[in-house]
C-alpha cells in the first residue's frame, strides 16, 4: 500500500537502494515547509531517503516503467543439487529385551517408551544434562538390550552406494536386511556429531527393507533419527518412505512432492528462455512465493543477484543480454531434514520442543 511521508524539510529527495547501491532521484511535493514523499511498502520493504540542498552526485533519474508482457516460467527444468538427496528414518518398531514389538513409533516416542519401561526420567528441558552427569556422577549402568527396526521401501535399487548417517555410532550395531553394516567413519554430514558410513547398494532389495539398530540402553544414551544419503528420490505414502529414481527434470511448486521431501541443501533450476527478452527493454524476474531461505540468481556470475525479501523481484536485464539462460539457486533450510516433521499444522509461526513429536 502507498504511504505518504511528511517531513519538515526542503531540498532534493534521493532514495538510496541498499541492495544495489543505486541512488535515485525521487519526486516530492512541497507544501509550505513540509515535503510529502509517496512510497509503497510491500511486506518488509525498506526505503532510505536523503534530503539535501542539491542533488546527490551519482544520482540517476527515476525510471518510468511500463509493463509490456508477463512470461510465466513453470518448467519443467533441468536441475542440479549440491548434496545427495536425503531420506529420514525416524519411524520404527521397538523391541525391548526380546519382548513383543511395538507399533510403528516416532524415534522420540521410542525413547520415551524405553525410559518408561526402565522407570527412569524422560528427556526434557528440566533434566540433568548428560554432560553434567558424565562429569559429576558415576557412569550409568546398562539397563537392558534394545532393538529398533526401521522400515523403508525401494522401488528401484540405486546404481551407486548410499551413505548412512547417525550420531554416536560407537553405541550401536546396524544391519540392513540381515547384513552387518561396516561402521568405518567417512567423515561428518552437516554437523560434526553426525557421522557418515557407506551403505552398499547391494544390501538393498526391491520392496520392503529393514534397517536394524541394536544397542545396550543406558540413561545417558540419546536416540536420534537416522539418515540415508544417495542418488535417489523419495516418495511418501503415509508413513512409508519409498526410494525411487531421481526425476530427470523438476517444475516450480512443491519440491517435496517431486522426490525431495527431506532434502535440505541447495538446488539449482536451469531455466532456458525462448526469446531474447533483454532486447525488449528492462527484464524483471519475480518469484512470488518460495519457502527457501533465499534465491541466488546466476550464482556463478560476477553480477549474481539475490532474492530474499518482498517484493521478490530482481533486474536480470544484463544477465539476459549475455545469455538466454538463467540459473536460480534455491538455498533451502534444514527444516525438512531435522524437523519438526510430524507436527500439525506443518507451517507454524514458531517452533518449540512441543512441535518435535506428534
Amino acid at each position: 500500500p502507498n504511504v505518504v511521508l511528511r517531513i519538515n524539510a526542503s531540498g532534493e529527495v534521493c532514495e538510496w537502494e541498499c541492495e544495489s547501491g543505486s541512488i535515485i532521484k525521487r519526486e516530492a511535493e512541497s507544501r509550505g515547509s513540509v515535503l510529502e514523499i509517496t512510497c509503497a511498502f510491500n511486506g518488509p520493504k525498506e526505503h532510505l531517503y536523503t534530503i539535501s540542498p542539491e542533488s546527490v552526485p551519482g544520482a540517476i533519474e527515476s525510471p518510468t516503467l511500463q509493463l509490456i508482457s508477463e512470461v510465466p516460467l513453470s518448467g519443467p527444468f533441468h536441475y542440479t543439487m549440491d548434496e545427495p538427496n536425503l531420506g529420514v528414518l525416524d519411524m520404527g518398531y521397538l523391541e525391548i529385551e526380546n519382548q513383543e514389538r511395538s507399533e510403528l513409533l516416532e524415534i522420540l516416542k521410542i525413547d520415551q517408551n524405553i525410559r518408561t519401561h526402565f522407570n527412569i526420567p524422560q528427556r526434557a528441558g528440566k533434566m540433568v544434562q548428560p554432560w553434567f552427569k558424565k562429569k559429576f556422577q558415576d557412569a550409568p549402568e546398562v539397563l537392558g538390550h534394545v532393538t529398533i527396526y526401521f522400515p523403508f521401501y525401494v522401488e528401484e535399487v540405486p546404481e551407486n552406494d548410499l551413505e548412512l548417517c547417525m550420531e554416536t555410532p560407537g553405541e550401536f550395531s546396524v544391519q540392513v536386511n540381515g547384513e552387518q553394516v561396516d561402521l568405518t567413519d567417512q567423515g561428518w554430514w552437516v554437523d560434526k556429531a553426525i557421522r557418515r558410513f557407506v551403505l552398499p547398494a547391494s544390501m538393498l532389495k526391491k520392496g520392503e527393507n529393514i534397517l536394524v539398530q541394536e544397542f545396550d540402553f543406558r540413561d545417558d544414551l540419546d536416540l536420534e533419527a537416522l539418515y540415508l544419503l544417495g542418488d535417489f528420490a523419495v516418495r511418501l505414502e503415509g508413513n512409508r518412505k519409498i526410494l525411487t529414481p531421481l526425476p530427470e527434470k523438476i517444475s516450480t511448486g512443491d519440491l517435496t512432492a517431486q522426490g525431495f521431501p527431506f532434502y535440505s541443501g541447495r538446488i539449482l533450476y536451469h531455466v532456458s528462455l525462448l526469446e531474447n527478452y533483454a532486447a525488449m527493454g528492462k527484464v524483471m524476474l519475480e518469484v512470488p512465493h518460495y519457502s527457501a531461505a533465499c534465491i541466488k540468481v546466476n550464482p556463478d556470475q560476477p553480477d549474481a543477484g539475490f532474492i530474499a525479501w518482498q517484493p521478490n523481484t530482481l533486474d536480470v536485464t544484463s544477465a539476459l543480454e549475455r545469455s538466454k539462460k538463467l540459473t536460480l539457486e534455491l538455498v533451502l533450510t534444514r527444516r525438512n531434514a531435522f524437523g519438526p516433521l510430524h507436527h500439525y499444522p506443518f507451517n507454524t509461526i514458531r517452533n518449540g520442543p512441543f512441535c518435535l513429536s506428534a
